[in-house]
């Protein structure tokens, strides 16, 4: 292994991201819609799990998302926009507002949205043995990604988190990667990004990073974004990186 530092992706990567965001799409849906429509709320849920990105009938998330490729503040503006539209009049803070209230709750019941991919353990352990410093880069927020690694003990495993709200430019821009490469003093050649999205891999790109992709997430929805190096899952991954 001949890199000083990988930065992971976390829903999709290492995180299963339709069981958590799955979770959190239809909470959401539920407390905005009891909150928001004075009739009609069966629809109005409906609708937002949908603008959201859950397929009711699979139960999966949509490979174009939001949820899980867009940033927080993307997806409140895109809901407020709906919700506007279907003279539900509310303002961006409002939504917002309703999400924060959403995340205290969904913290008392976070055990049962979040479930680690299969073989996440035995590849961290592995890259750690080798003294290579691990990172997480994610779209959601600082404090729910940090949340989600202690429930599910990869925290152990990692050196540093960087959230959304940790940089000016989410992903794609490349800001999170130097961002981390910086802290680290490492170069690009030194850094491999291990994601589930095209949006993990545009990232890599404009960072001039490599790039391994697992179809553990999103990507294995659209079989036009599997350019590049993509492998099935973080066993395969072990085999590339762990000889």
């Amino acid at each position: 292994m001949n890199k000083k530092l990988v930065v992971f992706d976390k829903d999709g990567t290492l995180i299963d991201i339709h069981h958590y965001w799955g979770k959190m799409i239809e909470l959401r849906s539920a407390i905005l819609s009891d909150r928001f429509a004075m009739k009609d709320k069966e629809l109005l849920f409906e609708l937002l799990i949908d603008t959201m990105g859950l397929d009711i009938e699979t139960g999966l998330l949509k490979s174009s998302g939001p949820v899980g490729i867009k940033p927080r503040v993307e997806i409140v503006r895109l809901v407020t926009d709906i919700l506007n539209k279907k003279d539900y009049l509310v303002l961006e803070e409002e939504v917002e507002g309703a999400f924060k209230e959403i995340d205290k709750f969904s913290t008392t019941i976070a055990k049962t949205f979040i479930k680690k991919l299969p073989g996440v353990d035995d590849l961290l352990t592995d890259l750690k043995s080798y003294g290579i410093k691990l990172a997480l880069a994610t779209t959601d927020l600082h404090s729910r990604a940090e949340m989600a690694i202690n429930i599910s003990d990869i925290n152990i495993y990692l050196d540093e988190v960087v959230g959304a709200d940790d940089v000016q430019n989410s992903k794609p821009s490349p800001e999170m990667l130097f961002i981390l490469m910086d802290k680290f003093g490492v170069n690009p050649k030194d850094t491999l990004m291990i994601g589930d999205a095209a949006v993990d891999q545009a990232m890599a790109v404009s960072a001039d990073v490599d790039f391994i992709g697992v179809k553990t997430g999103l990507s294995a929805l659209d079989q036009n974004l599997l350019s590049g190096c993509w492998v099935d899952d973080m066993a395969a991954v072990r085999s590339l990186l762990c000889k």
